[in-house]
């Protein structure tokens, strides 16, 4: 007796959804990782960097970042 083919892991219309969730979280986890161990970043210094690699401009990234952004975010 073989086991019971599935063809959805949660349902046709939520696994794009869940793929897309799991794949942006695992590269965020990779670009933390690789982000501290080479430059010694905080975790606001990391953002600094990811908003600035997808193209949102100083003044906005000022607005996003607000106090929090500390002296680690220009490092």
């Amino acid at each position: 007796m073989s086991a019971p083919q599935y063809r959805y892991i949660i349902s046709k219309s939520l696994d794009p959804v869940f793929a897309i969730a799991v794949g942006s979280l695992a590269a965020g986890v990779r670009i933390r990782r690789e982000e501290r161990e080479k430059h010694d970043r905080d975790m606001w210094g990391i953002l600094d960097v990811g908003l600035r690699r997808v193209g949102v401009g100083e003044e906005t990234r000022r607005r996003i970042l607000g106090a929090g952004a500390g002296a680690g975010a220009g490092a």
